[in-house]
């Protein structure tokens, strides 16, 4: 039986891609160089938004990337509010594992501090159980180290957690942290997203979250 869902935030949780394009198109404008397009960006999102940045800033020197990335995410910090909506259907989603007694994370490749900032920023207190980003204890997805760090500190087993994504790291990670899987089709790709990773199931609007998580209930039953 379920006892934590863990879930990505970008295209999972909320649309966050208008913010993040203005953000980079504002940081390469501050360095003189041409913007990306919402198609170039969201083809280039899931490492992180600082590998994104420097992705962006690829035709300068090495230390100028690096210099663009902090630039960028000044800006990111400044416009993420009003280029952010939670997707319709989420907060009830999110409000019956909660009255359900389950707990509930957030995992995303932002760096920690951001992450954290965005996803309580964009919620009720008391939504989130615990929120992570990119940090020492939490490398980036892919990688499962992250989620089976949060399921040990929330006290639940990983064969009793969930993984919610739209991408194909979020899917990966957590197969590879012996999580069940579920991908989310109404992010930035569709099912393209998940290259050739398989989720344990497809979620095509958030109420088949709900479908997903009653069915849980009753082969546990």
């Amino acid at each position: 039986m379920p006892g934590l869902f863990i879930f990505d935030f970008d295209g999972t949780l909320a649309d966050t891609i208008t913010g993040i394009v203005r953000s980079v198109n504002a940081g390469l404008a501050d360095f003189g160089q041409p913007p990306k397009t919402q198609n170039e960006v969201r083809d280039n999102m899931g490492r992180g938004l600082r590998n994104l940045c420097l992705w962006a800033g690829k035709e300068l020197p090495e230390d100028r990337r690096h210099e663009l990335a902090d630039r960028i995410m000044v800006h990111q910090r400044l416009l993420w509010r009003s280029h952010m909506r939670v997707f319709p259907g989420i907060p009830q989603v999110l409000q019956r594992l909660r009255a359900d007694g389950l707990k509930i994370a957030v995992f995303s490749n932002k760096l920690n501090d951001f992450a954290i900032e965005v996803a309580h920023g964009s919620f009720p207190p008391g939504t989130f159980d615990l929120v992570a980003g990119i940090s020492d204890l939490t490398p980036a997805k892919p990688a499962p180290d992250s989620l089976l760090h949060i399921a040990s500190t929330l006290g639940v087993a990983p064969e009793d957690t969930i993984m919610v994504g739209d991408m194909w790291v979020d899917i990966a990670a957590g197969q590879a942290a012996g999580m069940r899987t579920i991908g989310v089709t109404w992010g930035y790709h569709g099912e393209d997203g998940f290259k050739d990773q398989t989720p344990w199931r497809l979620a095509r609007t958030p109420a088949d979250l709900l479908t997903i998580y009653e069915e849980t209930l009753i082969s546990a039953s």
